[in-house]
């Protein structure tokens, strides 16, 4: 006799996809919250602009940390005439381990 079992995934991937969303949200705000105590503060102005967000890209999850103001990258890498002072990639890699640790859920 035959024996059919039917199973419906998607209620489980849905729970699944909602989870490595809240995941890499958290790694997002860990280099944002650490990044926001590295970077020199003039005005304010660059700190006040840093901030996250997650898109969905086809079937995968991207976040991006980022400061919107024009000259953050100066500040970041340095020009000829000033020094860099990192914020961004400093939150990035000194965090690296523990970004790693959230985003697979541990």
């Amino acid at each position: 006799m035959p024996f059919k079992l039917k199973l419906d995934t998607k209620p489980f991937l849905r729970k699944v996809e909602k989870q490595v969303e809240r995941n890499l949200e958290q790694a997002a705000q860990l280099i944002l919250n650490d990044a926001r105590n590295r970077v020199p503060v003039d005005t304010g102005k660059l700190k006040a602009s840093l901030d996250y967000e997650l898109r969905k890209v086809s079937t995968s999850y991207r976040a991006r940390v980022s400061a919107t103001t024009p000259y953050a990258i100066f500040v970041e890498v340095g020009t000829q005439h000033t020094n860099a002072q990192p914020y961004l990639r400093p939150a990035l890699f000194n965090n690296r381990l523990a970004i790693l640790r959230k985003v697979a859920g541990r």
